[in-house]
């Protein structure tokens, strides 16, 4: 059996038997989930033309007390120029983010409202892309992300697991190019409309379990 077969047995059996131990562990563990709808504030000439499709996050978060909570996260982000006319290019904004998240959990005696904040790395990649005469160029690029938040979930099942709705903004240092997938043959973006970093808002709802506390056990 070699070193890897034996690392790999000893996570497995540390990890199975985390979830059988009956007492509360100290270190708290939640999941969180969000399904929103972006909407994008900056620059204008990316606001003019893609619109907003979904959002999709996941963080696994760990406390070592009752209220702040650190974890890593990643998300998944789309945006598309959706089509007025027939021939319309139908360019495809993806954004894949991964980062560390801090989280404060107020619980309620309904549920558990909790603001955060997070940074990450971004993977941005332009795709279907239409050009006549030019070729598109930096459809890949990568940034860094900063965000904020608020998050409210409704106890459902024994106050260790929850549904709600959330808010958040995101600010990255990303300056969107509308030449570099060549919208330039198709619309026309002043100046300042090519300016600013990308910046946007998304609202939808979202998702909290709690692994380390056991079912009919309170959270305080």
């Amino acid at each position: 059996m070699n070193k890897k077969t034996i690392l790999l047995s000893v996570f497995l059996f540390l990890f199975l038997t985390s979830f059988s131990q009956k007492k509360v562990p100290r270190v708290k563990k939640t999941i969180r989930g969000e399904f929103q709808l972006p909407r994008a504030l900056s620059n204008k000439a990316f606001t003019k033309v893609f619109s907003g499709v979904f959002n999709s996050g996941i963080s696994m978060n760990f406390g070592f007390d009752k209220k702040y909570n650190i974890g890593g996260y990643y998300c998944y982000t789309q945006y598309q120029i959706f089509p007025k006319f027939f021939d319309d290019p139908h360019s495809i904004h993806t954004n894949n983010t991964a980062g560390l998240k801090f989280t404060y959990d107020k619980v309620l005696p309904k549920g558990i409202f909790s603001p955060y904040v997070a940074a990450g790395f971004n993977w941005i990649k332009y795709s279907r892309i239409k050009c006549d005469s030019l070729k598109p160029f930096d459809t890949e690029v990568n940034a860094i992300n900063i965000g904020a938040g608020l998050t409210y979930n409704f106890f459902i099942d024994d106050e260790w697991t929850g549904a709600g709705f959330t808010l958040g903004y995101n600010f990255t240092n990303h300056v969107f190019n509308p030449d570099a997938v060549c919208l330039q043959e198709f619309f026309n973006f002043s100046e300042s409309e090519r300016s600013g970093y990308f910046q946007n808002i998304y609202f939808g709802f979202s998702l909290y379990f709690d692994l380390a506390r056991e079912p009919n056990t309170s959270p305080d």
